[in-house]
């Protein structure tokens, strides 16, 4: 979380929390096949970003909106939305 509210595109496994996190606007997730492909998987991930400023930009700009949708501040929204949607019932 700290690297998509500093801007930077994640690189990591496909399982655990950080794999509901990341999606394609913020990141790449590498699945978790075995050790050889990880690691080719994830030079070219890293490979990409190096070479291609433009997805390097956009994956940044990504990291920075994914990290505000799953802020503490979001979470505090989305559930006092939740709250204001419930029916009043009348006690009466």
């Amino acid at each position: 979380m700290e690297a998509l509210a500093a801007g930077l595109p994640v690189i990591c496994h496909g399982i655990g929390g950080m794999s509901s996190a990341i999606d394609e606007s913020c990141g790449f997730k590498i699945p978790l096949v075995d050790r050889q492909i990880s690691i080719l998987q994830f030079a070219d991930a890293i490979s990409r970003l190096v070479t291609s400023p433009d997805l390097l930009n956009r994956l940044s700009e990504g990291a920075l909106r994914r990290a505000k949708a799953l802020s503490w501040d979001e979470l505090v929204r989305k559930i006092a939305r939740a709250y204001d949607d419930i029916p009043l019932v009348d006690a009466a």
